[in-house]
């Protein structure tokens, strides 16, 4: 079961990625749609502090730019920001379920897609700022918000689980063999 645990965050960030290039699209409003892996990374971030929220971020960020990025590196860096920004959060507020994750998820979100924004235009890959924040990064951010809560309580429950695990483990003392 240990080993489970182990492996639970990064499938879950591997499963986002295939479902960010297979499923989500079908749900898109307009162009817009919810980022999974900016999600994920996020609340890992608000879970696991600063560490684990850019680890998550850089990890799906880096499988998100294999499947489908132009510039390899761009999305692990905008998301390992993100991941580390909100892991930042989780040092100074209290990590209420519904609310928290969803303003950090906007904020996380503004913050992300504005820096792929200025990245992408100094390459000269990008719209005007005016226009991309109206028809992409408020929106984006405002799904993401709106998914969060949904996907915070099961991150939460296997962080609480693995907590229990491992207190018991401290409990009983070391192992003998």
């Amino acid at each position: 079961m240990k080993r489970a645990r182990f492996w639970a965050l990064p499938l879950a960030i591997v499963a986002a990625v295939v479902l960010q290039s297979t499923v989500i699209p079908d749900i898109a409003i307009d162009w817009i749609k919810p980022d999974l892996i900016l999600v994920i990374t996020v609340l890992v971030g608000l879970l696991h502090g600063p560490i684990g929220g850019a680890a998550a971020g850089l990890f799906g960020g880096l499988l998100e730019d294999l499947f489908a990025g132009r510039f390899i590196g761009l999305f692990g860096l905008t998301r390992m920001l993100a991941g580390y920004l909100a892991g930042l959060v989780e040092t100074r507020v209290y990590r209420e379920p519904f609310l928290v994750p969803m303003a950090t998820s906007f904020v996380a979100t503004l913050v992300s897609e504005t820096s792929l924004f200025l990245i992408l235009k100094a390459f000269g890959a990008a719209p005007g700022f005016g226009r991309a924040f109206l028809h992409v990064i408020g929106p984006a951010a405002v799904y993401n918000a709106v998914v969060a809560p949904l996907l915070y309580r099961p991150l939460r429950r296997l962080k609480i689980e693995k907590e229990r695990e491992t207190g018991a483990r401290a409990q009983r003392g070391p192992s003998p063999f």
